[in-house]
């Protein structure tokens, strides 16, 4: 999958803020390594390292042509963090390098 451009406006950048991740770290795991997760009512999840070396959990929605709507942000959990790591062939367990 590739991001072409994420939309922004004032209410998800607010929303996001309130998870403690910016619109310029959201933009750096959209461009970088990540995975990709099937979301309810067509929006997708996307989890990957940050600019900040955070790994993030967001959720997008596709409007054509390569956009997305970012819908939500925020530091992923720790099962979605194992999931990106045996994803990316970092081992089973909770022992992966950090």
């Amino acid at each position: 999958m590739r991001i072409e451009r994420l939309i922004w406006n004032e209410d998800n950048v607010a929303h996001i803020a309130h998870h403690d991740v910016t619109p310029e770290e959201v933009e750096s795991v959209c461009q970088g390594d990540f995975e990709v997760f099937k979301g309810h009512s067509g929006r997708i999840a996307i989890v990957g390292p940050g600019a900040k070396g955070r790994i993030l959990f967001i959720v997008v929605a596709p409007k054509g042509e390569g956009a997305y709507l970012p819908i939500t942000a925020r530091i992923a959990d720790r099962k979605e963090k194992q999931l990106y790591t045996i994803t990316k062939g970092g081992g089973t367990n909770g022992n992966q390098k950090k």
